[in-house]
């Protein structure tokens, strides 16, 4: 990818990155100093010295933080969902607001663990009624809400209307499994004006038909009418269309 070394995650094989605009940020600011020391001081505490951010992690931890959407493709253990979760504490910390994990429902209690494990509050959004008369709702740092809750379409404005202006970051588990619903999260995702992260596993373990229908449109420069995240440009090995 023009601009982004492929370089593995965590030692992964055929890791890949694409980022919005193809914009890495080069120079680190104070603030973003902090965020990353801060970052690898918690990694530090809770999992011990074998777990540091490497290069491609400040990568993509920057440009999320910038407000860049980013999908990052590569294997389980990579520590995908765990640098949104280092995010959205910090997030939480500065601004208040809150972050959203969307995933498959049987995924979501591992997730829970680990997020817990950094240190965050978690909740889970399983239907807007049941959340809403929820006291904690507003004490969540990260909140999880399954693929199955956008299939009802009664559900999607009250969630809009819900999380308006309360969301930063907004994380996507393997979505390419779920390729029927992204224009829906899509649009979802404009309306809460999120900061969209797609965590994508490798390429090699999806069908030809999932690959087709989620991956094509960042791979594929020419295809104008596909659907992207909000900010993001289709990438290719030679660079980008806006």
């Amino acid at each position: 990818i023009e601009g982004v070394s492929t370089e593995t995650l965590n030692d992964a094989s055929s890791a890949e990155i694409h980022i919005a605009d193809d914009e890495i940020v080069k120079e680190l600011s104070d603030e973003d100093g902090l965020l990353l020391s801060e970052s690898n001081a918690i990694l530090e505490e809770r999992f011990g010295l074998s777990k540091k951010l490497s290069s491609k992690h400040r990568d993509i931890m920057l440009s999320l933080y910038h407000g860049q959407a980013v999908a990052c493709n590569a294997p389980s253990g990579s520590m995908k969902s765990v640098m949104l979760y280092l995010l959205a504490l910090n997030e939480r910390k500065t601004t208040g607001k809150q972050t959203l994990l969307t995933a498959e429902a049987h995924l979501q209690e591992n997730e829970l663990v680990l997020a817990e494990a950094i240190g965050l509050k978690c909740g889970v959004l399983n239907s807007m009624d049941a959340f809403a008369s929820d006291f904690k709702k507003d004490k969540y740092d990260m909140i999880f809400v399954s693929y199955d809750f956008f299939k009802k379409e009664d559900n999607i404005s009250a969630f809009i209307e819900f999380f308006k202006e309360k969301i930063c970051y907004w994380g996507f588990d393997h979505p390419a499994d779920e390729s029927d619903l992204w224009n829906q999260l899509n649009s979802c995702g404009e309306e809460l004006s999120s900061v969209m992260f797609l965590l994508i596993m490798l390429i090699e373990s999806l069908s030809t038909s999932t690959r087709t229908a989620f991956l094509a449109p960042l791979d594929n420069a020419s295809n104008d009418n596909a659907p992207l995240p909000a900010n993001m440009s289709k990438t290719t090995a030679s660079g980008t269309s806006n």
